[in-house]
C-alpha cells in the first residue's frame, strides 16, 4: 500500500489557517466598530477626528518646542566655549610672553654676576649695615 501524501507540506496548511483567522479577526472587529457607529451623527464622528487631530497637532508642537528649547541651549554652550577658547588662547599668549621676559631677565642677572664676578664685586659688599637690637 501507498500512502497519500498532501501536495503542501502540514505546517503550510496551518500558516494559512492562521492568516485566514486573523484576516477573519480584523474583518469582525471592523464590523463591530462600524455597528456601535451606526448610531452616532457625522458630525460627532468628524468631532471626535478632529480632536485627535488637534491631539497629535500639539504632541508634535510641543516636541518642537523643546526641541527648539535645546537648540537655544546648545546655541549658548557653543558660545561660551568659543569665549572660552578666546581667553584661554590669550592667556596662553600672555604666559609665552611672560616666560619670554623672565628668560629675558635672567640673562641679565647671569651677565651682571658675571661682571660683578669679574671685577671682584660682591652683593654682599652693597648690604645695608646690621643694627644690633638693645
Amino acid at each position: 500500500m501507498q500512502d497519500s501524501q498532501a501536495a503542501f507540506p502540514h505546517w503550510a496548511f496551518q500558516v494559512l489557517q492562521t492568516l485566514a483567522t486573523l484576516g477573519a479577526g480584523g474583518v469582525i472587529v471592523r464590523l463591530i466598530d462600524l455597528y456601535q457607529n451606526r448610531r452616532k451623527p457625522i458630525v460627532e464622528v468628524k468631532k471626535t477626528e478632529a480632536e485627535a487631530t488637534e491631539i497629535t497637532i500639539r504632541s508634535h508642537s510641543t516636541a518642537s518646542d523643546s526641541m527648539m528649547r535645546m537648540m537655544d541651549r546648545l546655541e549658548v554652550a557653543l558660545n561660551t566655549n568659543d569665549r572660552l577658547r578666546s581667553e584661554r588662547d590669550d592667556l596662553r599668549e600672555q604666559t609665552d610672553l611672560q616666560k619670554m621676559e623672565l628668560e629675558s631677565y635672567e640673562r641679565q642677572m647671569r651677565r651682571m654676576k658675571a661682571i660683578m664676578d669679574l671685577k671682584g664685586i660682591k652683593f654682599s659688599d652693597y648690604d645695608p649695615p646690621r643694627t644690633e637690637p638693645d
